[in-house]
């Protein structure tokens, strides 16, 4: 989406790429969880 990826980290002699698009969505994904699915899961547990 973005354009140029990121290098993570090397692994093995192979460059892991990531791409800030990719980051983005996961963040949102996760915000999502904790604000909405989780707390309906588990009510009794701290946020």
């Amino acid at each position: 989406m973005f354009g140029n990826p990121v290098i993570a980290f090397d692994l093995l002699g192979f460059k892991i790429k990531v791409d800030l698009s990719w980051v983005f969505v996961a963040l949102l994904i996760a915000w999502s969880l904790a604000q909405g699915f989780f707390p309906s899961l588990y009510p009794t547990f701290p946020g």
